[in-house]
């Protein structure tokens, strides 16, 4: 990587009333981004302090009359940064400055006085420079637009669709009814038989009473298997009646009457034994033949009772079977419209049950018993999460509408349908508890597990809580790559010509004008075009396991100094259906957050590790030690737990964390504490790191530099949202929906590529996807498909950060901004911007996020294309796959 040019700052002092000051500041015609100003304002001989809400604004007049209005930014202390850029440098002579503060609502306005800068002239060709007017900050904003538009058209669908499953379920109402009434009748043919039998025991009794001494103890046997088939009927006929209410009772009830059968059978075989008896007692004893015709045909009546009975009892096991079958046909008819109406099934009678006991905030309680209980009858547990995904249900309907920018630049959008019972989600922090109203919900709802991909699918091989596996032992990779299952949640994006509307469900609905509008989560979508119960997405960025391969757990070091190229080769060598992060990984993100918190971009509300950039030189030499000592001045930048790099400029001049010796002593190590300290009498503040081996410091060489955040940084924060401390310092990474974002580097798209043509009417860029991990490629090949969502740009666009006005995501999960630049800001429209090469034909690596220094730039759709698919940097970080490495299309 080519070292860049060191900057010169001219640090100059002005007062707030005086006079113009003449030539504070000298420059060279025509240079670019190597020159600034820092201007500390006085006000009678005190330092004026800027607000930190304050925006300032360099106000530039040309030797051409030109002007320029450019942002400027705080540099240290109260002083101002100004960048003296190319176009302000563009025509020698004098140029006037003045710096504006200027209050966030315009209502105060500070201006200081004037100061000239001399630029002198170069040798080069001065056509070469064209001078024109430069704009980067603005004095007019976009007043935010707070417009109450009722979205009767789709409330009246809704109730439409409501009527017609309220008359659904009063048509199942009716027919289960039916049902009813037929078991009833099912319940009184069985006391028929019940009285029949009773009537064969009688008859049976006489014969008994009838018989010879020496039988007794036979006829008792009979009476008692009588009275047990008796019982049996009772028993028979209470099944039938409550048949209705649990079709695993009408089950029992056809095995109550197919014994009733069997004992019927056996007291028919019984009679027939004593038939056989009474004929033995007549050739026996002559003198007793009357006697024991008698028996016998006494025997002969009780065995045709029971014959009776039998058929009786066959009769009524077919009439329960044809019961069983009308019930099951309801059940059917049943589970049908509960689709339809709910959009939720469920997978057996056991898993219903436990459906039924959700209320939307109770679903972390009822997973826990319900995977225990799965868990002791030997379910395994892929099947446990597989089934409770498909009985996880939630028929609420989330939405958020955003303005389009050229209606309102306002970043707040408005939550609507369901989200707006709900209100905005309040991220926590390791101290203090999330507030969100919808994390417990079925379509957000979310635990951590450990996988793999095998045959192109993940394989659950553990879940936090279940079968005793501890989330620290889970997280910690022992069981495999650590991620975040989440129900497949359905989404539909709409717009008119002012808004886009997003809305999100757990299951599709039709109440939105395009009655297929409804499509689920592309990493939802199984290689066949089926649609996965659940999708799992990484939790963290890549790092390496104990065995050298890349992989997602806690506690690891973020892997950088990797391109998009070496970042496949490296997942290749876990498995060929591995692949890095995907662009479906990185909008569900950007989803998520639209539904739970109504804002086009997370900065301001979920920061990032977006403003972390220190490098500071240790102020003591020491030998053999794991620490570097700084003024507490220095030091109170540092966070404990972040992770930085140790070293010195080396030979050269540079302090780019690139080059190598500036991680030569320590790289990537956390600091484990902040501790005061003397050394001979004067007082410095310890960074205490994790080093794996004892160095050297020396005063005034060292550097101690800020790096991408370990893996696992946000692990004991409160809830599914927030950061470690602070969810806005721009110091810290977050998490969202238990998944870790923006740790201070890129994240480097693995399926996808950056398509940037120029033609003679406009320059364009566009994201182009591969769906498998296998057919992942640096060049669009034939697998590759191409996004709809195009950014159009002026074919003299230059190499630029854009800041994003709107930005779209299509069915692959491909999020590009579709109009960008300026009059957008870090605090308008999406609050991120996307950062161009100059105009050209070029296919280049995506890289996501932006690292810990690109301040408002920053945000979870922001992004770099200008980087190759080759190239690597300290700040291009790897990161691992999920549901998403293997993927096909949705064919509904």
């Amino acid at each position: 990587m080519a070292n860049k040019l060191p900057v010169l700052i001219t640090r100059i002092d002005i007062d707030a009333s005086a006079e113009t000051k003449d030539y504070l500041v000298q420059a060279k015609q025509g240079d670019k981004a190597t020159r600034f100003v820092s201007v500390l304002i006085v006000d009678d001989g005190k330092e004026y302090e800027p607000p930190e809400d304050a925006d300032l604004i360099a106000n530039f007049t040309k030797p051409d009359g030109k002007f320029a209005f450019n942002a400027a930014k705080i540099d240290e202390g109260n002083r101002i940064l100004v960048e003296l850029t190319n176009q302000v440098l563009a025509v020698p002579g004098e140029v006037t400055c003045e710096v504006e503060i200027r209050a966030k609502d315009s209502s105060q306005i500070l201006t200081s006085c004037a100061f000239t800068i001399k630029v002198g002239k170069n040798n080069r060709d001065e056509s070469a420079i064209l001078s024109s007017n430069e704009m980067t900050a603005f004095d007019e904003k976009w007043a935010q637009i707070n417009a109450d538009m009722e979205e009767w058209a789709t409330v009246e669908r809704m109730r439409v669709e409501a009527e017609k499953a309220r008359a659904k379920a009063e048509t199942a109402r009716e027919e289960a009814e039916s049902a009813r009434a037929a078991a009833e009748n099912s319940r009184a043919a069985a006391e028929s038989s019940r009285k029949s039998a009773e009537s064969a025991r009688a008859k049976a009794e006489s014969a008994r009473a009838a018989a010879e001494t020496k039988r007794q103890t036979d006829t008792q046997a009979a009476i008692r298997e009588t009275e047990a088939a008796t019982e049996a009927a009772n028993n028979a006929a209470k099944r039938a009646e409550d048949a209705l209410e649990n079709q695993e009772q009408l089950e029992q009830t056809l095995a109550q009457c197919q014994e009733l059968k069997n004992q019927a059978a056996q007291e028919a075989q019984n009679a027939a034994t004593e038939a056989d008896a009474a004929e033995a007692a007549k050739n026996q004893a002559g003198q007793e033949k009357t006697a024991a015709e008698a028996a016998k045909a006494a025997a002969e009546a009780a065995k045709a009772a029971a014959e009776t009975a039998q058929e009786n009892a066959e009769g009524n096991q077919q009439e329960a079977e044809k019961q069983a079958q009308l019930a099951s046909q309801e059940r059917e008819k049943a589970e049908e419209i509960a689709k339809a109406v709910e959009g939720w099934t469920t997978d057996g009678a056991v898993d219903s049950i436990w459906a039924a006991r959700l209320n939307g905030e109770n679903t972390s309680e009822i997973f826990q018993q319900y995977a225990a209980a799965l868990a002791a009858q030997g379910v395994a547990v892929g099947n446990i999460l597989r089934r409770w995904f498909t009985l996880l249900w939630d028929d609420n309907t989330y939405g958020v509408k955003f303005y389009k920018f050229d209606t309102s630049a306002t970043s707040d959008g408005e939550l609507i349908q369901s989200s707006a019972e709900l209100g905005a989600a309040t991220p926590g922090t390791n101290t203090t508890e999330a507030q969100d109203p919808y994390f417990e919900h079925g379509a957000f709802w979310a635990v951590e597990v450990a996988y793999e991909i095998e045959d192109k699918e993940v394989a659950i091989k553990a879940v936090a809580g279940v079968n005793g596996v501890t989330r620290a032992a889970l997280l910690s990779g022992q069981y495999g790559m650590v991620g975040v299952a989440q129900k497949t949640g359905w989404y539909a994006d709409t717009e008119d010509d002012s808004y886009y509307y997003h809305y999100y469900r757990a299951a599709p609905a039709n109440f939105v004008t395009d009655a297929n509008a409804y499509r689920p989560l592309p990493e939802g979508v199984a290689l066949d075009g089926s649609v996965r119960p659940y999708v799992v997405h990484a939790k963290y960025m890549a790092g390496r396991g104990a065995d050298g391969k890349l992989t997602s757990a806690s506690g690891l070091a973020a892997v950088n100094f990797i391109s998009m190229q070496s970042q496949a080769t490296e997942w290749r060598k876990r498995g060929a259906d591995y692949c890095g992060i995907c662009g479906c990984d990185l909008s569900f993100r950007m989803r998520m957050f639209w539904m739970k918190y109504g804002k086009k971009g997370n900065s301001g509300t979920l920061e990032g590790c977006s403003n972390y950039n220190y490098q500071k030189i240790a102020k003591v030499s020491e030998s053999g030690v794991k620490r570097v000592l700084l003024t507490a001045s220095d030091a109170s930048g540092y966070l404990v737990g972040s992770t930085v790099s140790v070293g010195d400029k080396g030979t050269g001049t540079s302090t780019d964390r690139g080059v190598a010796s500036m991680r030569a002593l320590a790289d990537k190590v956390r600091i484990l504490s902040i501790e005061d300290v003397q050394v001979n009498g004067t007082s410095y503040k310890a960074l205490n790191l994790d080093a794996p081996a004892a160095f050297n410091t020396v005063a005034g060489e060292t550097y101690i530099s800020t790096m991408p955040w370990h893996s696992g940084s946000c692990d004991n924060v409160k809830g599914a949202d927030g950061s470690p401390t602070s969810c806005t310092s721009g110091k810290e990474p977050f998490v969202l929906q238990l998944l870790e974002c923006q740790p201070g580097g890129y994240a480097i798209s693995a399926d996808q590529l950056t398509e940037q043509v120029l033609t003679a009417d406009a320059y364009t860029h566009r994201l182009v996807c591969f769906r498998q991990a296998a057919q992942i490629a640096t060049s669009i090949t034939s697998n590759a498909v191409r996004s709809h969502v195009v950014l159009t740009m002026p074919t003299n666009q230059a190499a630029a950060w854009l800041y994003q006005k709107d930005v779209e995501i299509d069915a692959d999960g491909n999020m590009y901004a579709v109009a960008a630049g300026s009059p957008a800001g870090s605090t308008t429209g999406c609050r991120a911007a996307v950062f161009v090469p100059a105009a050209g034909s070029r296919v280049y690596a995506w890289w996501a996020w932006a690292s810990l220094f690109y301040g408002g730039a920053c945000g979870l759709s922001c992004g770099n294309a200008i980087s190759s698919c080759g190239f690597a940097s300290w700040h291009g970080l790897a990161g691992a796959c999920g549901s998403g490495s293997n993927r096909g299309e949705y064919a509904g």
